[in-house]
């Protein structure tokens, strides 16, 4: 008896330990309610954007990589490749949308505020709008611009063919300048040019460029410089504050 005792107390042991395991490598299955609720989300999404049709997916996985009761992928007629999405949080919905919607917009507004800073024969530019969530509200671009793009995670490549490009000095001032001016949290890297190239080859073949990174607000933590004849990148400055 007490040996039967003790091999059904160890399965049982083994058992919730396999489940654990089991939870932690598989993730959770959300419930027929909770599916239900993020389908209204889609509703909601379908009576507000009536541009567009949209179609429920899946919920998100979560970072045990099971099922998330917080968030949804959704479909849209208009945009089929994108990876679209609903987030309950405790301000609301939110959803990646009007991002997606408007990202040619965001990429040419950061674009055009660039070029009126600095003299050049052409400019391009790449923006990831990592913060651009907004809540499932339609809205005009402008709209958008106004209260949900910053100028964070961009890259500015500006072409000069005569090669004169402003020195560290110049740079540093200016920099400060547009980060005080927009008065946010920036993030960007502006290259300088001579000839034509893409965003992925401008580190190797710009004559150089200027890396700017901000975590808080009225704070640069550092700004890094490299000139094509230097090997390595220096500090142009470190932490400072307004």
């Amino acid at each position: 008896m007490n040996i039967k005792m003790s091999f059904f107390r160890k399965a049982s042991a083994t058992g919730i330990i396999l489940c654990i395991l089991a939870a932690l490598f598989t993730g959770c299955i959300i419930s027929k309610e909770e599916t239900k609720e993020q389908k209204k989300w889609v509703d909601q999404m379908n009576n507000t954007f009536t541009d567009d049709h949209f179609e429920y997916s899946r919920p998100a996985f979560d970072i045990l990589g099971g099922q998330s009761e917080y968030e949804a992928m959704i479909k849209s007629e208009k945009f089929p490749d994108e990876e679209i999405f609903v987030r309950q949080t405790e301000e609301g919905l939110i959803t990646n949308y009007n991002q997606i919607l408007f990202s040619a917009e965001a990429e040419d507004f950061v674009i055009n505020y660039f070029s009126c800073k600095f003299e050049c024969d052409d400019i391009e530019g790449k923006y990831w709008n990592n913060n651009g969530l907004t809540p499932i509200q339609k809205m005009s671009s402008d709209e958008y611009i106004q209260h949900y793009v910053h100028m964070d995670h961009a890259g500015i490549i500006i072409y000069r063919k005569d090669g004169i490009f402003p020195d560290e000095y110049d740079m540093k001032d200016l920099l400060i300048n547009i980060c005080k001016e927009r008065d946010e949290v920036c993030d960007f890297t502006i290259y300088f040019c001579k000839e034509k190239t893409t965003m992925e080859e401008a580190a190797k073949s710009c004559e150089c460029y200027f890396d700017l990174s901000m975590t808080t607000e009225h704070r640069i933590a550092n700004i890094k410089y490299k000139y094509k004849e230097n090997k390595n990148s220096h500090f142009l400055m470190n932490d400072y504050s307004w």
